[in-house]
């Protein structure tokens, strides 16, 4: 089928990359897409860990796909990495099987590289591929109000690994993929490129189509996810924005869910005034979201802090107790005064400090 699509046209020098999970309908939609490109890009690689995954049905339809199949199941980062090693084009674009591609996308994503050739990497702006869906549209602004609308190619402290593109030489230096934890993986590799000095950029000339979660139950959980992941990526890179600050102390909560919600205010003001308007009127659903993004910052602080530091804490009240008690006993030798029943009461019914609090 996809040969017919294709006629003459010679392959460019690029490798798509889909990792996947249990990708539903989303997946035949993302490789429908792919199959349409004139010309076609050089390798399309699936890396798929579902447990029953209909491989040989896809490659009936899709003889020219590549699917790589895992025994267990494992994160989009390992997917993405293990396609990569796969892969033998210049250039490689990470895309998410949530993601539809348009008519000339590969000619958008070459073109980008050839416009600039000392270019490594970008990401590519999105559209809302479920218009539709009230759920759908939150989950479309709140997540991703810095790659939508009138966006301009600019500087931005992300690539979103929905649709990366990136030379293949820069991504195996780089070291790839986090694969312990998701989502959150592209941020924590975005931040090791800034570190080895290559510009992160938007590209708004390659535009996907994003399908978004349309029930609420999945938002939510969802931004509970991106909470946690905040938390870890910081964890694993404290010089991320906010990074310090948030794992010294977690009143810095709130600050930074409050931060969040006008930088998307603000995006939206900048490049998609119609969707902060939309945004605006479905405020309730919002905010449900950011307290459920809340709550998964508040769960991935106390997993990043972790045993060790869990640990130190409660060496630490341990000698404090002991230090009190060495002190109440010279007093009672010394004649120093005596303790009252209340004293003896709030000293042997007080719960212990919660571990990492202080309370």
């Amino acid at each position: 089928m996809d040969e017919a699509r294709h006629g003459d046209q010679q392959p460019v020098d690029l490798a798509v990359i889909i990792p996947s999970y249990k990708s539903g309908d989303n997946l035949p939609r993302c490789l429908d897409g792919l199959a349409a490109q004139c010309p076609p890009p050089r390798e399309v690689i699936v890396v798929d860990s579902s447990p029953d995954f209909p491989r040989e049905s896809y490659r009936r339809r899709h003889p020219r796909v590549r699917f790589i199949h895992l025994p267990e199941r494992v994160f989009a980062g390992k997917a993405r990495n293990i396609g990569a090693e796969a892969a033998s084009a210049t250039f490689l674009v990470f895309l998410d099987t949530d993601c539809v591609v348009p008519p000339g996308w590969t000619k958008a994503v070459m073109a980008a590289f050839h416009r600039h050739p000392g270019r490594r990497a970008f990401a590519g702006s999105l559209r809302n591929a479920n218009p539709a869906h009230i759920v759908g549209w939150v989950s479309f602004l709140s997540e991703f109000s810095g790659y939508i609308g009138r966006c301009r190619q600019r500087r931005v402290a992300c690539l979103p690994a929905y649709c990366l593109a990136i030379r293949r030489d820069t991504f195996l230096a780089s070291g790839g993929f986090p694969e312990d934890f998701w989502p959150g993986e592209d941020a924590v590799f975005s931040r090791r490129l800034f570190q080895q000095g290559h510009t992160l950029l938007i590209e708004p000339s390659v535009t996907v189509a994003h399908i978004n979660r349309t029930r609420y139950r999945d938002y939510l959980r969802h931004q509970f996810r991106l909470g946690r992941s905040f938390a870890l990526s910081r964890e694993r890179m404290p010089s991320m924005a906010g990074g310090n600050y948030y794992l010294r102390s977690g009143a810095y909560l709130p600050c930074m869910a409050l931060y969040r919600g006008l930088l998307t205010a603000g995006r939206l003001l900048r490049d998609y005034p119609g969707g902060l308007a939309l945004l605006l009127l479905l405020s309730p659903l919002y905010i449900g979201g950011c307290l459920g993004w809340l709550a998964g910052a508040a769960a991935g602080r106390k997993a990043a802090i972790g045993p060790a530091r869990h640990e130190c804490w409660g060496l630490g009240v341990a000698v404090m107790r002991i230090e009190v008690s060495r002190s109440f006993g010279r007093r009672r030798r010394s004649g120093g005064g005596r303790m009252g029943d209340d004293d003896h009461r709030w000293g042997s019914s007080r719960p212990a400090a919660k571990p990492g609090t202080g309370i």
